[in-house]
């Protein structure tokens, strides 16, 4: 159903008192993004991918006034810190929050009941490669992602596959934008992740474009403060 003129009207307007509030109490609210997709443009390269034009300054002078400032993101804490740096008061939140750095990726903490996976990750890995020699399959040490962008006829396949290993050893899967990841059945996500980092916060706001924040759909959380942007 297409929104209308009018409710696009009190939407905008909604927003821009949103806007005006958080800017004049900006210490009192977070700001929370995604990577791939919103600070840096999605390539078929994941290695090759940079922060777009501007970013880092912007995050910079964020952390710097913002109650809270955090990228939350499916990379690696260590990826993460490699292209954004060691900004201060920018918090690092990886691997859907299994990763979490407070220092630009220099020391990085990982979630105690995900490490234990990693041994079976490296196997998940290395399965991948052999079922799969054309496609992208990235190795995140706790987990697997099997990348069908450049080659869309492998998703019928792909998904299958992760499916069975899923059940066979009691993995999660993640679906993202033309992606499939096996990795720890542990319940965090995006959306868990920025749940609790804006607890006690006034308000938040969460700039992201793919499906790894499902609880940030729920339409209960804008009463709760938290703002989405697509």
């Amino acid at each position: 159903m297409h929104e209308s003129a009018a409710d696009e009207a009190a939407r905008e307007a909604s927003v821009s008192e949103l806007l005006a509030r958080t800017a004049e109490r900006l210490d009192e609210y977070g700001f929370f993004f995604d990577f791939d997709g919103t600070l840096a443009p999605i390539r078929d390269d994941p290695e090759g991918v940079l922060p777009v034009p501007g970013a880092l300054p912007v995050l910079t002078a964020l952390a710097a006034a913002a109650g809270l400032t955090a990228v939350v993101s499916a990379r690696p804490v260590g990826f993460l810190g490699s292209r954004l740096g060691a900004i201060p008061g920018l918090d690092l939140y990886g691997l859907y929050g299994l990763e979490y750095s407070s220092d630009g990726g220099r020391t990085v903490a990982t979630l105690p009941e995900a490490e234990p996976y990693a041994p079976l990750i490296a196997r998940i890995v290395t399965e991948a490669r052999a079922a799969f020699p054309t496609a992208l399959v990235e190795d995140k040490r706790l987990s697997c992602a099997l990348h069908f962008r450049t080659e869309p006829g492998l998703e019928p396949a792909i998904e299958a596959w992760a499916g069975r290993r899923a059940a066979a050893h009691g993995l999660k899967v993640q679906h993202g934008r033309m992606v499939v990841e096996l990795k720890p059945p542990l319940t965090t996500d995006k959306g868990e992740v920025v749940l609790r980092a804006a607890a006690g916060l006034s308000g938040a706001w969460y700039f992201g474009d793919d499906l790894g924040a499902p609880r940030l759909y729920e339409p209960q959380l804008l009463r709760r403060g938290v703002q989405r942007q697509w």
